[in-house]
């Protein structure tokens, strides 16, 4: 392992003994209530924990019992992501907004769905499970990555979260808390210092409060060269995402999807042009030098379409001063399929 490699390592150093220990019994206690029965995955419970700046949103997997788990949403923009998925009019590919996705787990599945460092951690434990939706494991999913182990941070959180989410849940279950989800209510658990004793009550959904990214091209240069191009008549759609295609840099790291950057023509279904980038560059305006080097080549489109607001605070800079105007949230249609035709390429 490189020195690079080494230092990125122990971000995901494991959790300790004692803290799987209090990671499993608090999953336990939640298991033996059953939520899924009664709530659905877009069903949102809210935690408010003490030393966590932003509160950590919780959704309850499991109401055809098919796939029973617990994903735990630490902060806005990771609860922004979910929202995401759950827009009726969102075109997005859902391969494509899985991998953009970040949140830690708890499954309830069957052993064959534990590997052997699962299998493990329980025996270490001494806990025996039995039966289909009763073994216990977790994992980390974060954007750009497939799902890997949880760390002993992330153990931490994870134990505290469901130890609250259990409390929040038996109110409910026992009818003591009556919330209109569908309204745009939630369930709120938070501690309060005056009183020294958690509260928990109906309370509407808070306002996600989504980071801001902001790009700016500061290359007065470059900017004058990109506003003498001429203007011409063409809609273009310009996109950065991650490919479901594992790149592996270490046995000791996670998994990583590639990235790829795409430019194409909205009119007449053409993929002007397109590279594959590193997973960081996704969210950073790895698109930008496409779009700069359609512009040298062909000028100034009539407008460039990006794929969210997210999307459009990295372009609305560099847009605004050479004078094209930028869309969002209206659909990628082009882009889209030529990401369907590459996953229908994987399953070849």
């Amino acid at each position: 392992m490189t020195k690079e490699e080494a230092q990125r390592g122990a971000v995901f150093a494991e959790p300790s003994l004692e803290q799987w220990a209090a990671l499993y019994g608090a999953a336990q206690s939640l298991n033996a209530l059953a939520p899924w029965r009664a709530l659905w995955d877009t069903d949102i419970l809210t935690l408010q924990l003490p030393g966590q700046e932003e509160p950590v949103f919780c959704s309850v997997m499991g109401q055809a019992e098919e796939s029973l788990g617990i994903g735990i949403y630490p902060g806005y923009d990771a609860f922004a992501r979910l929202t995401r998925v759950f827009e009726p009019e969102n075109s997005t590919p859902p391969e494509m907004l899985m991998l953009e996705q970040e949140y830690l787990v708890c499954y309830f599945g069957s052993r064959e769905e534990l590997d052997s460092r699962d299998r493990k951690v329980i025996r270490e434990l001494g806990l025996k499970f039995r039966g289909r939706n009763q073994w216990i494991f977790f994992r980390s999913i974060k954007p750009g990555r497939f799902p890997w182990y949880i760390t002993g941070e992330e153990a931490e959180l994870l134990a505290e979260s469901l130890q609250n989410l259990a409390a929040l849940c038996r109110c409910f279950l026992e009818g003591r808390l009556k919330p209109d989800f569908q309204g745009g209510e939630t369930l709120v658990r938070s501690y309060s210092p005056e009183e020294k004793l958690w509260v928990n009550a109906v309370a509407p959904m808070p306002p996600i409060q989504c980071p801001v990214y902001v790009l700016e091209l500061t290359d007065e240069l470059l900017l004058a060269r990109l506003k003498k191009q001429r203007k011409t008549r063409t809609h273009i759609e310009l996109d950065a995402f991650y490919l479901p295609m594992p790149v592996r840099e270490s046995r000791e790291l996670p998994l990583r999807a590639a990235g790829m950057a795409m430019l194409a023509d909205r009119d007449s279904g053409m993929i002007l042009d397109q590279r594959m980038i590193s997973p960081e560059k996704v969210e950073e305006g790895g698109a930008l030098d496409l779009l700069v080097g359609y512009i040298q080549t062909y000028g100034r489109p009539a407008a460039v379409y990006v794929r969210s607001e997210r999307d459009a605070c990295l372009m609305r800079d560099i847009c605004c001063k050479i004078g094209v105007r930028l869309l969002s949230g209206m659909g990628m249609p082009v882009i889209n399929e030529c990401f369907g035709q590459i996953l229908r390429s994987f399953e070849e």
